[in-house]
């Protein structure tokens, strides 16, 4: 989460015209956030029974309808406060856009056991909260940047892609933030992309680029050749691949590749099939024998020689 929200952060703070807050670095809370919460937390908690009791009051009268779509864990009294905090920090202080960084497991797996679930999601505030529209506007930019060579969740009610949701504070719970306010689940933590140190720092990097490219296409403020951009390509391969090589940057960069090719994952696969695993499996293999034959590289074998290599520099300088 630090790692991610520092790279997005510096990304974004480039822009004049963004006034950005990092709320928590490897230093802990930002120190103006951290005094606020201090100082103002009999105000928060007037604030969080205020905005409960508005809740229950225009649910007991039908004016809002009460949708749970996913259970979640209840967030610790502490961390309650302070993410609720937030939200009247923000709401002082006129935020427009408030992101939330997570990375994902789901209840009952043990430690070591293999996840069997993957991908992303984000969320965002349900339909008939005040911040919904804009929130969904901004995190749908994301979404579609994201969606580029990481895959949606394939968690049931995850799997839209967007998903709505009136519990989580982040979002403003009880209607507790004026601004767009969007969770990225950014994947779940065992997935290879995280728990491969080899590649999870260049992973980190372009998921920060891709929400950074996501916050700028809102805003309009792209730049010309930003449709493929990635931290993944260019790169420069120096080794034969092949299948059953374990997990390495070329490998993840070279399954990137591909994918901008429009040939990874191999038809009949999905994203949670084959994704940027950064392990040389069947599904690479498979992924490079249809670059081969495209380009017309012989023989097609699936085998990443010096000719592949070639191509793959041409394609991606």
């Amino acid at each position: 989460n630090l790692a991610l929200g520092e790279q997005l952060y510096a990304l974004l703070k480039k822009e004049s015209f963004l006034d950005v807050t990092l709320s928590q670095t490897a230093q802990g809370y930002d120190p103006v956030l951290l005094s606020y919460f201090a100082d103002n937390r009999d105000d928060i908690l007037a604030f969080v029974a205020k905005q409960k009791g508005l809740m229950e009051k225009y649910i007991s009268t039908g004016d809002i309808e009460r949708v749970v779509n996913i259970e979640h864990n209840a967030a610790p009294t502490e961390a309650a406060i302070r993410l609720y905090g937030i939200n009247q920090w923000a709401n002082e202080h006129g935020i427009d856009i408030v992101i939330h960084i997570h990375f994902n497991d789901y209840p009952g797996r043990s430690k070591n056991a293999r996840g069997k679930y993957s991908g992303f999601a984000v969320y965002v505030p349900e339909r008939q909260y005040s911040n919904a529209k804009g929130s969904k506007s901004v995190a749908r930019s994301i979404e579609k940047r994201l969606a580029m060579l990481y895959p949606q969740s394939n968690l049931p009610k995850e799997s839209t892609g967007l998903v709505e949701d009136q519990e989580l504070i982040a979002l403003g719970s009880n209607n507790t933030l004026d601004g767009a306010g969007m969770l990225i689940e950014y994947g779940y933590i065992y997935e290879p992309a995280f728990s491969e140190q080899d590649i999870r720092d260049v992973v980190l990097k372009d998921l920060a680029l891709q929400t950074y490219l996501g916050v700028m296409d809102f805003f309009g403020a792209g730049e010309d050749g930003d449709e493929q951009k990635t931290r993944l390509v260019p790169y420069t391969w120096k080794r034969n691949l092949e299948e059953g090589m374990e997990a390495k940057r070329d490998i993840v960069s070279l399954q990137a590749a591909l994918a901008l090719a429009g040939v990874y994952p191999p038809q009949g696969k999905s994203k949670n099939d084959c994704g940027l695993t950064g392990f040389f499996g069947p599904c690479t293999k498979q992924s490079v024998q249809i670059f081969q034959q495209k380009y017309g590289i012989v023989p097609a074998e699936g085998f990443v020689g010096e000719k592949t290599r070639q191509k793959l520099h041409e394609l991606y300088p």
